[in-house]
């Protein structure tokens, strides 16, 4: 390969000097050392103009020289002392280095080139000098000048002097891309931690597994512990790696290792916090490499622009400036990564000794100060900001005493936040106290005096309401923060129409009242998303009212109406969380776990603790551990639900009937309160929905339970009370007895007919006229055995005076159904405002109710006399889908009523 030959000092320079051409000046060594003896010898016999070093007492002086005449200036040389050590022989393992630093002439200095500026010449120079020093000091003969001698000028042509070169002619080039390359190369390798975290807080919010383990009452501040802990033990062996390759792939090979890795973990340790932050602000985890790589962005982004604006000019930068940019963590790492880099290129290294000399001390001691702000940042905003799976505390909350668990604790009453009831319904309260309802009739009565003063509205619901935002709106009006919000996060207004139009909001649940007592079990039934999950997660404390109280057990729950009382404590959620049992409507369970770790897990969670009562009784008997004692509760409690035989299998293998099983016993476990089951038996079949029926009634005494389910036969089965809910708001509220009789159509009298064998009571010549009438039965039977029978049996039913009696008693009884074996009466109980001539509803059923005894007495009486033909009486009531369905359409025909009144 033809290469470019070495230029001469003194050829072709100096071309429009005034003054005196200074070839080679140097400073930092006399004239007389001996490195400056051997350079003149190869300017006697290489150079073809006589080239005399000019000595200058320091590099201010030879920058003088050079700004008074920069043509007449070839090249300097700062040497960093004598030639001393280079004249003594050297001895293995020895690392006597020479440094010296070469001053090019920036005139000749063209696009980077080392060849025309002579900066490869001096150091070809300076080089050979420093090795013949040593070679002599070893007792070897000297090398010849790195430039063709004068007396073989022809060779000046070939390029044979670009031998003498070391790969170190071009470390200044290289020293400044690497300067700006590595910086950005290890901010890079730090996405993976960021991203860790980011997508482990995620997907454990949206699969509600953080929400799970809060509901079992962990705290805040462990679950985020807990996730830092475990990010960080990752990040001191990460950095450790990275730490080992910069050393083994010689990017760093002098600077202390330990100054390196402590930058680095340091800053580990800062994007395992921005992880956090981001993550309060990510709802699915499809974006988390979206967002991920954002952060990378505005990491890389942020040491750019300041290495570019404030690093890279050429006057000093300001001590204060420099700390205070220090505060961007990516700054402190890029900047300490650089000068690593350029100290390393001079030969040079970072060590403890010189640290406090270079930017590295101080971007160490605000590395651990970032840590300090970011950590509480992530820990602020994860408090403070709302979202659908954990409740939000108020922007002052670190500053309220209540929430280091400073002061007293005072009640709901004694802060005024109990409702108060009106004088007449001390005694017998309405149990949903409907400030907006019409109806008043809707809802029963209940006697409250029977309660014990202790058992009442254990749990108490006042005027609840949530309502949600389409979108974070408050977030679009940002400037380009807006932007980024309408990109990921569009308003669901614009994914029907293409286009924005504002943030509008829903209304899940509108002004809910109600109590639950102890020993009490109270159903929920509504619809999809008449707000009964809504309802229960503001009662369990996962979601925030809008407004409206919530009181468990004396302790008012943080809301959007009372975090502004600095009297509210905080602690109040974290109170009732320990004595509160949850089955959510979705399993949050660890699949990777056993039925058994998984009970035992969150046993740890929530503290259980066994206590031995029969070594209490008997102190001489034999004392169970308490861990022995916990794994009999643990087992027993699988055993109730029956999973003690899959206790040890993994949760992923089970269906989704045990799933739900495990998430029952879980619910119960620990003696809970208050147990809020939010469709506990979804899934399973009917002989574990009896299994777990059977679960809940035994285990009501002592609790009030919160039931939530699409099942009417499960309200029915378990429901001392039923609350109906329908588009967020309560439409009624009783026990099943009071709805069926309030909102069913009534009574049903079923009468089986009597029927008679044709060959042995009638006839023949009564049998052709029964058939010419149509009363010969043909749908007699269903079953083969009776099929000849029931062919040759006949009708005695006399409906037309059965059909009187019972609208004697019933005026508005109707015909139901009517077959050749049964017929069927409705007898209903409630009716128009005609019927009821001024009576209430309440005392409008108890009038028909008080008529079914004169009618059975006659029905007895007649079927007595075999004059009905009649064989057997029965009487049901409306089952409770009849009353959910009577329900809708009632509030259809309010609906439509409305609107045709709005039109009108």
């Amino acid at each position: 390969m033809d290469v470019k030959a070495l230029p001469y000092l003194s050829s072709d320079t100096c071309k429009t000097a005034t003054t005196e051409c200074v070839h080679f000046g140097y400073t930092g060594v006399p004239t007389t050392d001996p490195i400056i003896t051997e350079l003149a010898g190869f300017f006697t016999a290489s150079e073809p103009k006589t080239v005399v070093p000019k000595f200058y007492t320091d590099e201010t002086a030879m920058r003088a020289a050079y700004d008074a005449s920069p043509v007449s200036f070839v090249v300097g040389v700062i040497f960093q002392g004598p030639s001393t050590n280079l004249t003594k022989p050297s001895t293995p393992g020895s690392n006597d280095l020479y440094q010296y630093t070469i001053l090019a002439n920036h005139t000749a200095y063209v696009h980077g080139d080392y060849i025309n500026s002579r900066f490869a010449t001096a150091q070809a120079y300076v080089e050979r000098a420093a090795i013949n020093l040593r070679r002599k000091a070893n007792s070897k003969p000297p090398l010849s000048s790195p430039l063709p001698l004068k007396t073989d000028p022809g060779t000046a042509t070939t390029g044979a002097g670009r031998t003498f070169i070391s790969y170190a002619n071009f470390v200044g080039l290289a020293t400044s891309i690497n300067q700006s390359l590595n910086a950005f190369y290890v901010m890079f390798c730090f996405q993976a931690v960021w991203l860790g975290v980011l997508s482990i807080l995620v997907v454990e919010k949206k699969e509600r597994i953080r929400m799970a383990m809060t509901m079992m009452g962990m705290e805040r501040n462990p679950y985020l512990i807990s996730v830092w802990v475990m990010q960080n033990i990752q990040n001191l062996v990460t950095c450790a790696l990275m730490v080992f390759i910069l050393f083994v792939g010689r990017i760093f090979t002098r600077s202390n290792a330990l100054i390196v890795w402590l930058i680095l973990i340091l800053f580990s340790f800062n994007a395992t916090a921005f992880g956090t932050i981001a993550a309060v602000f990510v709802p699915d985890p499809k974006k988390t490499n979206t967002i991920s790589f954002l952060i990378l962005v505005l990491t890389l982004g942020s040491y750019g622009v300041c290495s570019a604006l404030v690093f890279g000019g050429r006057n000093p930068l300001n001590p204060t400036t420099e700390t205070l940019l220090f505060l961007i963590p990516s700054v402190a790492l890029g900047r300490s990564i650089n000068y690593i880099t350029g100290v390393e290129a001079a030969m040079g290294g970072v060590t403890f000794e010189n640290l406090s000399a270079g930017p590295c001390g101080k971007a160490l001691w605000m590395l651990a100060i970032d840590c300090i702000i970011f950590y509480f940042l992530a820990w602020y905003t994860d408090a403070v900001v709302p979202n659908d799976f954990t409740n939000s505390l108020p922007p002052d909350f670190f500053l309220r005493p209540s929430y280091w668990g400073i002061g007293r604790y005072r009640s709901a009453g004694e802060l005024g936040h109990d409702i108060a009831r009106p004088p007449a319904a001390t005694a017998t309260t309405n149990a949903a106290h409907s400030r907006g309802h019409q109806h008043a009739d809707m809802f029963e009565q209940t006697d409250v005096s029977r309660i014990p003063v202790e058992d009442r509205n254990i749990i108490q619901v006042r005027d609840l309401r949530k309502e949600y935002s389409t979108g974070p709106g408050w977030a679009y009006n940002i400037p380009l923060w807006g932007l980024f919000f309408r990109i990921f996060y569009p308003p669901r207004s614009s994914r029907k129409t293409g286009a924005f139009s504002g943030v509008q909001k829903q209304q899940v649940v509108a002004g809910l009242d109600l109590e639950v007592h102890r020993n009490e079990i109270l159903g929920f039934l509504g619809h999809n998303g008449a707000g009964k999950t809504t309802s229960l997660s503001m009662i369990m404390g996962m979601v925030r009212p809008s407004s409206g109280t919530v009181v468990v057990n004396g302790h008012i729950l943080p809301g959007s109406s009372t975090l502004s009382h600095s009297e509210v404590d905080l602690r109040a959620l974290g109170e009732v969380q320990k004595q509160m049992g949850v089955c959510p409507q979705y399993d949050v369970l660890f699949g990777t776990l056993t039925a058994w770790e998984t009970m035992k897990l969150y046993a740890a969670i929530k503290g259980v603790r066994v206590l031995d009562r029969k070594a209490q009784a008997n102190s001489g008997s034999h004392h169970s551990t308490s861990q022995e004692l916990l794994e009999e509760y643990l087992e027993h409690l699988l055993d109730d639900v029956h999973l003690k035989e899959k206790k040890h299998e993994r949760v992923m293998t089970f269906s989704g009937g045990m799933k739900r099983k495990l998430s029952v016993a879980l619910a119960f476990l620990g003696d809970p309160k208050v147990v809020l089951l939010d469709e506990p038996t979804t899934g399973m079949d009917i002989f574990s929905k009896k299994q777990i029926w059977q679960l809940m009634q035994d285990s009501k005494a002592g609790r009030a339970i919160l039931l939530t389910t699409h099942s009417m036969e499960e309200a029915d089965a378990l429901s001392d009370r039923i609350a109906i809910l329908s588009k967020g708001e309560l439409q009624t509220l009783g026990s099943s007895l009071f709805l069926k009789n309030r909102f069913g159509v009534g009574y049903r009298l079923n009468l089986e007919k009597r029927r008679a064998m044709l060959a042995d009571q009638l006839h023949p010549q009564k049998q052709k006229g029964i058939a010419s009438t149509g009363l010969l039965d043909t749908h007699a039977s269903s079953s083969s055995s009776s099929t000849s029978a029931a062919s040759d049996s006949v009708v005695l039913f006399n409906e037309e005076r059965t059909t009187a009696i019972v609208q004697q008693h019933f005026p508005d009884a109707t015909i139901d159904a009517n077959t050749a074996t049964d017929i069927t009466y409705v007898l209903p109980t409630t009716g128009t405002v005609e019927q009821r001539n001024g009576r209430t509803t309440q005392q409008y059923i108890a009038d028909k109710k008080a008529a079914l005894p004169a009618l059975f007495a006659q029905l007895d009486e007649e079927i007595a006399t075999n004059r009905l033909g009649v064989k057997s009486v029965g009487l049901s009531l409306t089952t409770l889908e009849e009353v959910f369905i009577s329900l809708q359409e009632q509030e259809e025909a309010e609906r439509l009523a409305k609107e045709e009144g709005k039109d009108k």
